[in-house]
């Protein structure tokens, strides 16, 4: 959740701005933020395989 809000508060903020890279901001965005946001789930979803003893499991989804 905290990815999203990030994304949202950044493209707001970015969107009102004039930028010398026009491609920067929605690079930043689904980049950078949206990276974290796809390793924040990766490892919610293996920390609860191995706290459930499904190390098997806790590979890549």
């Amino acid at each position: 959740m905290a990815g999203c809000a990030a994304i949202g508060v950044f493209m707001t903020i970015s969107s009102g701005i004039e930028h010398p890279y026009p491609l920067l901001p929605p690079s930043f965005g689904t980049g950078v933020l949206g990276g974290f946001t796809t390793f924040s789930t990766y490892t919610v979803a293996v920390t609860r395989r191995v706290i459930a003893r499904s190390r098997l499991l806790a590979g890549p989804p």
